[in-house]
């Protein structure tokens, strides 16, 4: 069994390898400075990455985008470093837990990584996106919750002044672990906001504003005109390449 094998897929996680390998494989190159991200996804990323710098002898520099994230990429015999020691990084490859088709615009922070990501993704020449089939979304916020990163002190009240921006229909749920508030590595607390009942989230733009302009907010999961392409694997094996271009995506599939 190779890590690279293109064996039609059934399962989501067969998908998410399959995506990752495609990723990696066009654009990892020798020298680089790769941002990686944080969750289920981008797992496969980070052992498909040292893989290919095994066998390829290549050498990179590693930033990464949660402890959890480099725990696993020193395992595998990648050389991290912190953020600041980058000047620019040339790539970031992550996950994301809704693609907009038409945009590329995403909703990231399902595994709690949000601040984080968005930060180092920020530095990153070119975001590559990787996931599987049930990603691509027509309207972001109808199938997923939009995390968002709020301070610990006044957590209650920042929900309130959240709840002030939105329709009545949307709710807000503090993210619980283990029965106990879950904690980001910057030590603060995770509030998921389900936009469902109200059809989803109708401006990204104009929401992502109000919600950095609201105090006790640290960042929020919308990452708007961050991704260039996304790779997108199905269950027979093929991957969809979306790529942003201009006002649209292009799109691309193959073996």
């Amino acid at each position: 069994f190779s890590y690279f094998s293109m064996a039609p897929c059934t399962s989501v996680d067969d998908q998410k390898r399959i995506a990752a390998r495609s990723a990696v494989k066009a654009h990892l190159r020798n020298g680089q400075r790769v941002g990686l991200g944080t969750g289920t996804t981008s797992r496969h990323a980070v052992i498909a990455v040292a893989e290919i710098c095994k066998e390829r002898e290549w050498s990179i520099t590693v930033c990464t985008t949660s402890e959890a994230t480099e725990k696993l990429a020193i395992e595998l015999g990648l050389k991290t470093f912190p953020l600041e020691h980058f000047k620019k990084l040339d790539i970031a490859i992550d996950g994301a837990d809704e693609i907009h088709v038409d945009t590329l615009h995403l909703i990231k922070g399902g595994g709690g990584a949000l601040l984080r990501e968005k930060y180092v993704e920020m530095e990153a020449t070119k975001l590559i996106i990787i996931a599987d089939s049930g990603k691509p979304v027509e309207t972001l916020g109808k199938t997923f919750r939009l995390p968002v990163e709020i301070i610990k002190f006044g957590w209650a009240k920042t929900v309130d002044r959240i709840s002030s921006l939105l329709d009545p229909c949307v709710t807000i749920e503090r993210r619980e672990k283990d029965g106990k508030p879950f904690i980001s590595d910057e030590g603060n607390y995770i509030v998921d906001i389900n936009f469902a009942p109200a059809g989803g989230i109708r401006d990204p733009k104009g929401l992502g504003q109000k919600l950095k302009a609201t105090m006790g907010v640290v960042e929020h999961g919308l990452f708007l005109g961050m991704a260039c392409e996304a790779h997108v694997a199905y269950p027979d094996g093929t991957v969809e390449v979306m790529r942003q271009s201009g006002n649209y995506c292009l799109y691309t599939r193959s073996f």
